[in-house]
């Protein structure tokens, strides 16, 4: 989602809204990342509302601007991974961050 929200940075012609219109996902999902996963999650969880199945996703969608939808998948990645000592304590940094 990260590299999916960076690749349609700058992008005039959609605003982040636009993952709700399935014909915009289903014609551009082979060409920007981002339509590809909101596609395959929705057609994974058919049954549900898209709003139930992924509620983080659906209220990214209210976001004005693909550049602030990036900042904020790459502080949620920061404060839900690399913040996190159960998560982060695997990585190897060698002698620089002793753990």
């Amino acid at each position: 989602f990260i590299f999916g929200a960076g690749q349609l940075v700058g992008h005039e012609e959609w605003t982040p809204e636009v993952i709700h219109d399935n014909n915009v996902l289903e014609r551009h999902m082979k060409d920007y990342m981002y339509f590809g996963c909101i596609h395959f999650i929705k057609s994974v969880k058919k049954g549900c509302p898209f709003g139930e199945s992924s509620p983080t996703l659906n209220d990214i969608s209210a976001v004005p601007n693909w550049g602030k939808v990036a900042q904020g998948m790459v502080k949620m990645y920061q404060g839900e991974v690399l913040s996190k000592h159960p998560v982060i304590k695997h990585f190897k940094f060698g002698s620089l961050i002793p753990f």
